[in-house]
């Protein structure tokens, strides 16, 4: 199962999160906002449709999800089996999993299931 949130407003005092993972809410983009009703549907509709044309080419899934990562560049830590991974993300491989390029300059590729990737405290 996957599920998705779609946040209509901002919070009073904004965001309480990093910068660079903060989330957005559809009252900074339009005046009038639909009540969830009314976007439910609409929302359904566009992953749909969104669904059908990354299934039509599977290289596209990659470099869609590599240009939408605010990732790219911060620090990363993250585990792998017992092996703790710290260093820089760097990109993401052919098949979906992300590069880290270790302190030691290493790069190492990690698949869901297999890593947690935390952001930096800062």
């Amino acid at each position: 199962m996957i599920g998705i949130g779609v946040n209509l407003t901002t919070p009073t005092g904004g965001w309480d999160v990093d910068g660079a993972a903060r989330p957005c809410a559809l009252d900074e983009f339009a005046d009038a906002l639909p009540d969830a009703r009314t976007l439910a549907p609409l929302v359904a509709r566009a992953i749909e449709t969104e669904l059908a044309a990354l299934a039509s080419d599977e290289a596209d899934v990659v470099a869609r999800a590599r240009a939408a990562m605010p990732l790219w560049g911060r620090r990363v830590r993250g585990e792998q089996g017992t092996r703790l991974l710290e260093g820089t993300a760097k990109d993401l491989a052919p098949d979906g999993g992300l590069v880290i390029r270790l302190d030691t300059g290493a790069e190492v590729i990690v698949h869901a299931g297999d890593v947690r990737v935390a952001w930096e405290a800062s």
